[in-house]
């Protein structure tokens, strides 16, 4: 692609805006690294039984569908 087919608002060329959203999808697939920590409760005895807080596995499966989405794209 040369330079005079493009508009003057396109300021990446085609292949690097493919390569930025590859970048930016790769390095979010790195989301799911945090989850480990974020799991600790469940692996407690007596998780299931107890009053604990939830929230925070809640939000590590949030951000495990995120990685995965994100490994898709």
């Amino acid at each position: 692609m040369y330079s005079s087919d493009l508009n003057k608002k396109d300021k990446l060329y085609l292949p690097h805006k493919t390569a930025f959203w590859a970048g930016f999808f790769y390095i979010l697939t790195f989301v799911s690294v945090p989850t480990l920590f974020l799991y600790q409760s469940i692996h407690k005895p007596n998780y299931l039984l107890s009053n604990a807080n939830y929230n925070i596995v809640v939000f590590g499966g949030i951000l495990e569908i995120i990685g995965a989405l994100s490994g898709i794209i």
